[in-house]
């Protein structure tokens, strides 16, 4: 009776009147749409969204909030609102056809840029634009077009006045800047000559342009403050005897009403260590509170100075000593002459031509690395950081009003960053706990800019940071939150005594401590700060008096998350509202709400799909989200300040209507061990209850949230669920949770009950079931095959294969060990291999085979950086040793992920005729039975190389 009630359940929610419609085919997918790039303009009246084909052509379309008509712009891509809510500025891309035959011939791809005003759709089109920059009012367009072919040094930039459609023109600028707060723009000019170099500062309206600083050296680094008021650059400045230029610091206060020059000359002022130099590489940063800047420092690299001629020798000698007459010729210690050629004549019957040894400075320098025990960093992860490293700057404090620079980071501490203090930033040092195999700690030192002076604060965390204020320092330590106040030098716990808990003990990562499960902004003047539970949303105050609850969602299960829509506000306002997202763990339903100050939670909108909310217009109470569901195309709608009446402004993929298109159902079962868990079941399309389907089941940890996401149909992603469905089978998607020491095994505990509870449907044949995943979830497709069954074909694409070897690699992505990765991180072992040997080789797939007999297909880039290739190799060779049904496949120079379209369609393609054969008994392809020999592939390369050759002709 359960089993039927069960399958009724499912059948209801997701059978569709498929009589009616067609079966969807890969030729079909090219026409599935996804809507990007949703904007409101600043008043909410306006809004422009892109369109985006699964292969094609898109387009941008532009609609006011509430109309049925719209304007459909053609390849515009990156819509952008002017301020005063008159302007679009979007950008006309070239066709798919012309990019491909561009990169082809390796010309450049240049777009173009389109205005677009509002009130009378009217469109100004700009050839051949790379840039284009609203001021903050949207009165002007800065524009930046692509150089001419074979130009050099800066362009040229057009400022076009919007309210009369003049240009101001500008050759030669390497950077611009808008005030944001002021009508002011703000050029570095670099002429490829040294004369008539600066700074400019241009009064908008007036078109004005008044030089700041001018010279025969470049400058950069323009960097205006928070308030738009004042401005900060550098100049460079060479200096005899050393390599590398050092740099001037200018700052241009009050630029509005009186510009005040402040100027920092290393060359003349104390503060910069000797042998080093202020380096553009560090740029120019303001300070949020207080006239203070940063600026960074550099090693200085001295010129060689001359050799001197060797006193050893005399006059008229060569290298060797000998003497050499006037001819070039040179007389040996013998007294023999030798002749400029190097023969040497010494009777008319013999000739001597001498052949001297290779010296070594004659050879090539080694190419060699040295690996050293006592490396802080392994030598992958210092080639990875090279660039960044060859970039660092430490950090130095500029008081401009004292004209005063203070050197903030050195060796032993060398990482200070700006707290929005006036008194003093943080600096980090890692050293004590280097080298890292597990988590990454470090001490926190207050750093005051004043005079430098340094205090360590915090011993042994993972992470600290900054109330916007700068007062206080946020940590999280032993499952609680803690701040450490920088002006008492007190402690205090913020979270001890709620009774809650704060760190994440749902991730099973084998770590010293579980991290949080996270916090949200602070409020205006450091006043208190947000941090989450499990569930919900806790406002506490900073010095620990009092922690509130001010959410709800741990009775239902529902979590509560702050949603930003603006990231470049940093803290909340006093009179600000908070919004939050909403996601029911269970039910996989979502929304957002709202807690306004003084008031309690409200929701404002809470459906079972998947909702998003995106952002709100500027200067207005209007607001964009999306919703998307199995069956339900990702669509944007807009609503007003109370949420109601919401207007669906898109209505992507309506031909949908037209095919086979199922629907998807949320399995829960118990694991083995008793926990309860859920999945996602997506159904066959075209389902017909009594009839029993294919199954595939695609795994990573946790997928039954998607439970509501839409899946659009395509031929280049092996594991694209609608395709699947498309074709006829079921896809599962279940939850995994984790033992430690047990990766492994606990996947089986989770995969296998999930299975046997849809199988109970009746719905899906035993006998033709099969198992993939990527990365993680190929790792775990090839080791449950070692310990069921169950699956009749099994998929995996980049996993690790044995874990004693992968343990011990490097993260070539990255240049970091894979020890962390084990464990405290995805591995989930606590110890490393040697420790725990037997945990290791009983969750390996290699050291299982022996009991595998599901066909497996594998897939690897032979540059894998995230999973090693030769994870791949020891597979390979363990299962062709024992003789099993295996095949890999390696894409040449791709990485964890194919990027290159033609091997995502052979990988797609080869995975739907692994799974077509081995479940459904499909006569199998050659590639499955006889592989394709090296010769063979050199010839159809070549076969197919003729025929697009002879296809161009």
């Amino acid at each position: 009776m359960r089993r039927l009630l069960l399958a009724l359940t499912l059948l209801t929610a997701c059978l569709s009147p498929a009589q009616a419609q067609k079966k969807l085919t890969v030729d079909d997918y090219s026409q599935w749409q996804r809507p990007t790039s949703g904007v409101l303009s600043p008043d909410g009246a306006w809004m422009a969204y892109g369109i985006t084909l699964v292969e094609g052509d898109g387009w941008l379309v532009v609609r006011r909030v509430g109309s049925a008509d719209e304007k459909k712009l053609e390849l515009g891509s990156q819509p952008r609102f002017s301020g005063d809510n008159r302007w679009l500025a979007f950008t006309i891309d070239v066709t798919e056809a012309e990019r491909k035959k561009l990169e082809k011939s390796k010309k450049p791809i240049q777009g173009k840029l389109a205005l677009l005003e509002l009130a009378t759709s009217e469109i100004d089109t700009l050839e051949a634009i790379q840039a284009a920059t609203f001021s903050d009012d949207g009165r002007f367009l800065a524009i930046r077009p692509y150089p001419a072919e074979g130009a050099k040094g800066a362009g040229d930039l057009v400022v076009r006045d919007l309210s009369t459609g003049a240009d101001l023109a500008f050759g030669n600028v390497a950077e611009f800047s808008f005030s944001e707060e002021l009508p002011l723009l703000a050029l570095v000019v670099a002429p490829q000559g040294k004369a008539g170099h600066g700074v400019h500062l241009v009064d908008l309206p007036r078109g004005t342009v008044r030089v700041l600083e001018s010279g025969d050296s470049q400058f950069s680094s323009l960097r205006w403050n928070e308030d738009g008021d004042a401005l900060g650059f550098l100049e460079e400045a060479l200096v005899d005897g050393w390599e590398e230029p050092t740099h001037v610091a200018f700052a241009y206060t009050d630029v509005a009403v009186r510009p005040t020059r402040h100027a920092f000359d290393p060359r003349e002022h104390e503060g910069v260590p000797e042998g080093f130099r202020i380096a553009s590489e560090g740029s120019f940063a303001w300070n949020r509170t207080g006239p203070v800047a940063f600026l960074g420092l550099k090693e200085w690299t001295a010129k060689e100075k001359p050799s001197k001629p060797d006193s050893s020798r005399t006059a008229g000698t060569d290298s060797t000593g000998a003497r050499a007459d006037s001819t070039g010729a040179r007389s040996d210690s013998t007294g023999v002459r030798s002749d400029s050629t190097g023969v040497v004549p010494v009777d008319s019957a013999r000739i001597v031509k001498p052949t001297a040894p290779k010296k070594d400075e004659d050879l090539d320098p080694p190419g060699v690395d040295i690996w050293h025990w006592k490396d802080d960093r392994l030598q992958a992860e210092q080639q990875v950081r090279a660039a960044g490293d060859r970039r660092f700057t430490w950090t130095a404090a500029w008081h401009i009003d004292g004209n005063l620079l203070v050197r903030l980071a050195d060796e032993d501490l060398r990482t200070v960053l700006p707290t929005g203090s006036p008194l003093y930033a943080i600096g980090y040092d890692s050293k004590p706990y280097e080298p890292t195999f597990r988590e990454e700690w470090r001490d926190a030192y207050t750093v005051e800019l004043a005079t430098g002076r340094r205090e360590k604060v915090l011993e042994r965390i993972e992470s600290a940071t900054s109330s916007p204020g700068g007062r206080y320092l946020l940590y999280f330590r032993g499952g609680n939150w803690f701040t450490y106040d920088l002006a008492t030098r007190r402690t205090a716990n913020l979270t001890g005594a709620t009774g809650a808990r704060f760190d994440d003990f749902t991730q099973i990562y084998g770590r010293e401590e579980n991290r949080a499960f996270g916090s949200g902004m602070w409020a205006a003047g450091d006043a208190w700060v947000l941090l989450y539970d499990q569930f919900d949303i806790w406002r506490a105050r900073p010095d620990g008096s009092k922690t509130e609850r001010v959410t709800q969602g741990a009775a239902d299960r529902i979590r509560h998350r702050q949603l930003r829509f603006d990231f470049e506000e940093v803290e909340i306002a006093a009179d600000e509202p908070v919004f939050v997202s909403l996601y029911g763990d269970r039910t996989k339903d979502s929304g957002c709400a709202r807690i306004r100050p003084g008031r309690s939670i409200e929701t404002l909108l809470y459906q079972p799909r998947m909702v998003q909310c995106l952002s709100q217009a500027d200067d207005a109470e209007v607001y964009l989200y999306s919703t998307q569901k199995t069956d339900e195309s990702v669509n944007y709608h807009v609503a007003g300040a109370d949420w109601s009446q919401a207007w669906q402004a898109t209505n992507t993929n309506p031909q949908q209507a037209d095919y086979q298109w199922a629907g998807s159902e949320l399995i829960t079962y118990q694991r083995v061990g008793g926990d309860t868990l859920q999945a996602r079941l997506l159904y066959p399309a075209g389902y017909e209850a009594g009839k029993q389907y294919p199954m595939v089941v695609y795994i990573y940890e946790t997928l039954s949230q998607g439970l509501h996401s839409y899946s659009i149909p395509t031929r280049n992603n092996a594991y694209n669920p609608r395709r699947l469905s498309s074709e006829g089978y079921f896809v599962l998607e279940p939850d995994i949770t984790y033992r430690l020491r047990d990766p492994g095994v606990s996947a089986v505990e989770s995969i296998v009950p999930a299975v046997e509870r849809v199988l109970e449907t009746g719905m899906v044949n035993r006998d033709q079931i099969g198992l993939t995943g990527h990365s993680w979830g190929a790792y775990q497709t090839t080791f449950v095959i070692t310990q069921t069954d169950l699956f009749k074909g099994a998929v995996a694409g980049a996993p690790l294969t044995n874990l004693e070897s992968m343990s011990l690699s490097v993260y070539w992505n990255t240049g970091g060990p894979d020890s962390q990765i084990f464990e405290v991180s995805q591995g989930r072992f606590p110890e490393p291999f040697w420790q725990d040997a037997e945990s290791f080789r009983r969750n390996s797939p290699v050291h299982n085979m022996t009991n595998a007999r599901t066909p497996l297909l594998v897939a690897f880039g032979d540059k894998d950086g995230s999973v090693e290739f030769n994870q791949g190799i020891e597979l390979y060779n363990t299962m062709r040793r024992m003789q099993k049904p295996f095949v890999l496949l390696v894409y040449e120079g791709e990485n964890h992920g194919l990027a290159k379209k033609e091997n995502q369609i052979d990988y797609a393609n080869r995975l739907h005729e692994w799974f077509d054969h081995y479940l459904r008994g499909a006569p199998p392809a050659s590639w499955i039975t006889e592989g394709l020999p090296f010769r063979e592939k050199e010839l159809e390369k070549k076969k197919q190389k003729d025929a697009k050759a002879a296809a161009g002709r």
